[in-house]
């Protein structure tokens, strides 16, 4: 990150937070429903 947008964290750190664990949680779903890793699961 570019040090002139680390003043914009304090606005929006809980909404990067919560997208980061979201896209996680739906990565291991999606593993986890089809027992397997796919390529788009391992490009992201």
């Amino acid at each position: 990150m570019h040090g002139d947008h680390s003043g914009y964290l304090k606005f929006n750190g809980r909404s990067r937070l919560d997208k980061a664990i979201n896209t996680l949680l739906g990565i291991v779903e999606g593993i986890a429903v089809d027992s397997s890793i796919n390529g788009q699961e391992l490009g992201y």
